[in-house]
């Protein structure tokens, strides 16, 4: 037979390879593996086709190992939490994330470089931990400044776009002083979200874009000292955001920042609007305390 099923999957098979056609499975994380048996034949996964993981709303995770060349830009529509991890270092061919939106992409993601620790799914990256995907169902939530892998410690120093995305259970976060990147979307629709916190000494660099979007109980936040960065739409849709502070340090502001923020009062520590900020940057035009100390 040129279908065959196995665990989760649904294969199509042909001259000793199998293409993932269909996954079938409920659980939110799915392993394809290196190869099935089937006929008693040894099959080797090469490929994931067209609308493979349609629909998979529930869906968190994928892996995807080396084996797999070709990965259909279709395979991953309508998986709205969905994050990929390639084995390869490379992306297979054909692949793009998802169609027009943005599909967390990781590569190089094997059992030496990729762990789950305390909920948290974890990629080491240039001798960096990357948080990746939040799986638990904490409300109150520290991220660690450090995890410990294969027996050796790791500075987490990025969060990574999507990782906490729709996490509506989240209530509380505290970000440590050791992450520099904050990614596109990390934080987005996490609608219970009231308190965010920056540990001192922070080394934040960079709040990627979307970062807290659509965000209906914070109500106040203070973007540390150093932030150089913040992107396009960072804070949309924040309705009770009613107070942020803008370091000095901040020489670069996308468009819309704040818009949908129909509360908010922005106090800027810079004296007027730096050249670097987009010309709508307060496209809402939210109330401004230019010069603020504190």
């Amino acid at each position: 037979d040129k279908l065959v099923v196995q665990d989760e999957f649904m294969y199509y098979l042909i001259n000793s390879k199998a293409t993932l056609i269909k996954y079938i499975g409920t659980s939110t994380r799915a392993i394809i593996p290196t190869i099935i048996q089937a006929n008693n034949t040894a099959y080797k996964v090469s490929a994931v086709g067209d609308y493979a993981f349609y629909n998979c709303r529930s869906l968190l995770t994928i892996n995807v190992p080396k084996s797999v060349l070709n990965f259909s830009k279709k395979a991953v529509i309508n998986c709205d939490l969905v994050t990929i991890y390639f084995e390869s270092t490379s992306l297979p061919l054909n692949y793009l994330p998802g169609e027009a939106d943005e599909v967390p992409t990781y590569l190089g993601a094997n059992e030496e470089t990729c762990i789950e620790k305390g909920g948290i799914i974890y990629l080491i990256n240039d001798k960096k931990a990357i948080i990746t995907k939040y799986l638990g169902i904490v409300s109150n939530l520290t991220i660690p400044s450090t995890v410990q892998i294969n027996e050796k410690s790791y500075d987490v120093a990025t969060i990574g776009s999507f990782a906490f995305g729709s996490c509506s259970f989240l209530t509380d976060i505290t970000i440590p002083s050791s992450i520099t990147d904050i990614g596109s979307s990390s934080f987005i629709n996490c609608d219970q979200l009231k308190n965010v916190t920056f540990e001192p000494k922070s080394k934040l660099n960079s709040i990627g874009k979307k970062a807290f979007y659509n965000y209906h109980s914070l109500t106040s936040i203070a973007i540390p000292s150093g932030v150089t960065s913040i992107g396009a739409y960072a804070f949309r849709n924040c309705s009770s955001l009613t107070s942020i502070i803008i370091p000095n340090s901040v020489t670069s502001m996308g468009k819309g920042v704040f818009s949908g923020c129909s509360s908010l009062t922005i106090y800027c520590e810079a004296l007027s609007k730096p050249d670097e900020w987009h010309d709508k940057w307060n496209i809402d035009n939210c109330p401004v305390i230019w010069g603020y100390n504190g």
